[in-house]
């Protein structure tokens, strides 16, 4: 039969457990003794198990100089009782203070409205210019060597303009236009280039 090993404080909480949560040390001792199969062979001898078991009382106890901090016995007179163990830390997720019913969501219904944008027409502009940019004219490739750029309308397309062209830039130029121009013009188009842009549509 193999050594049972250190006594430990789960061991003696099983022993004190068995004897309904209080007894004297002697009846501790001896029921601790019974659960480990009578073995206290990891110890030089019978005394050194004994005052061992003791101290696994003392440093689990209040009452004692050798007490380390978890209170797990308390002493009554003679008697030393089981302390209740501490609560295991809930494992659900607690709910949300601001809200008082999270599984009943409010829900709100909201309608929009957005122009439909031509793609077809993007698509032509883009491959009747060969996918090179009308500002700059230069054609930017992917790394897969594929052309690429966008169409971008010269004015927008809500009121007053409700304009229904598209001008044809790359991702440089558009980057480039300040935001407070709103669109590309033929004037914006000589400004930047330098040379006139009648093609711009």
């Amino acid at each position: 039969m193999g050594s049972y090993g250190a006594v430990t404080l789960s061991q003696v909480e099983k022993a004190l457990e068995d004897l309904g949560g209080q007894a004297t040390w002697p009846k501790i001792l001896d029921q601790l003794t019974n659960l480990r199969n009578g073995d206290y062979s990891y110890y030089k001898s019978k005394e050194i198990y004994e005052k061992t078991a003791f101290q696994v009382i003392q440093q689990h106890c209040p009452y004692y100089e050798k007490y380390e901090g978890t209170s797990r016995f308390e002493k009554v007179e003679n008697t030393y009782r089981l302390k209740a163990s501490p609560p295991e830390p809930e494992k659900h997720t607690p709910l949300a203070i601001d809200i008082e019913n999270p599984s009943q969501a409010k829900r709100v219904k909201q309608e929009t409205y957005r122009i439909l944008r031509d793609t077809v027409l993007a698509r032509m502009v883009k491959e009747s210019h060969h996918y090179q940019c009308q500002i700059c004219r230069e054609t930017l490739k992917l790394k897969d060597n594929t052309p690429y750029a966008e169409a971008h309308h010269v004015l927008p397309l809500g009121a007053p303009h409700n304009a229904p062209g598209r001008s044809w830039q790359c991702s440089l130029c558009l980057s480039k236009r300040p935001r407070s121009i709103g669109l590309w013009s033929h004037e914006a188009g000589r400004n930047a280039s330098g040379r006139n842009r009648k093609g711009v549509y």
